[in-house]
């Protein structure tokens, strides 16, 4: 399933998911989030992001479903490759690729607690290459694999829901 066919219920909680765990995405990356009218984005200080960065990291987060070259997120903020490398790096502490890697398998943790998505269409709506690929960067990030998320998360929601239920 593509992002175009979901249902405009499907957009909005896909939506309501991401807003919440934006902020789990802090703790991967070490960054901090700035929220300006309807766009969220990540910065490590105090200081005004550059405009040019704010605008790659904008366009990341909204098309993260597309493989989006770097060298084509620096034409579209008119830097050459290698300065936007440094800049966003500078701006960021990452470098773009480790930024999407990680907005990716922050969206992607969201996706497997709260749908019913498999992990395979995880993948492809995240636009991972692969899911071998994307099970190996989800474990790097989250100390183990999708399936494993997955199965954990779910045993401890029903763990709390049976001790919820038997507590009278």
């Amino acid at each position: 399933m593509l992002f175009d066919e979901l249902s405009h219920v499907e957009f909005r909680v896909w939506i309501r998911i991401y807003e919440q765990e934006l902020d789990n995405l802090h703790a991967c990356c070490g960054l901090r989030f700035v929220t300006e009218s309807s766009h969220t984005w990540l910065t490590t200080t105090e200081h005004a992001m550059d405009r040019r960065i704010d605008a790659a990291i904008k366009i990341i987060q909204d098309e993260i479903h597309q493989n989006i070259p770097v060298g084509e997120l620096a034409r579209q903020v008119r830097l050459s490759t290698g300065h936007f490398i440094r800049l966003f790096k500078a701006e960021t502490s990452l470098s773009p690729k480790q930024y999407v890697r990680c907005v990716r398998m922050k969206r992607a943790a969201v996706l497997l607690n709260d749908s019913f998505l498999s992990i395979k269409e995880i993948a492809a709506n995240l636009g991972a290459g692969d899911r071998s690929h994307f099970s190996r960067d989800f474990k790097k990030l989250h100390g183990r694999t999708p399936s494993s998320f997955r199965e954990r998360d779910d045993d401890s929601s029903t763990n709390d829901d049976d001790s919820s239920t038997n507590t009278e």
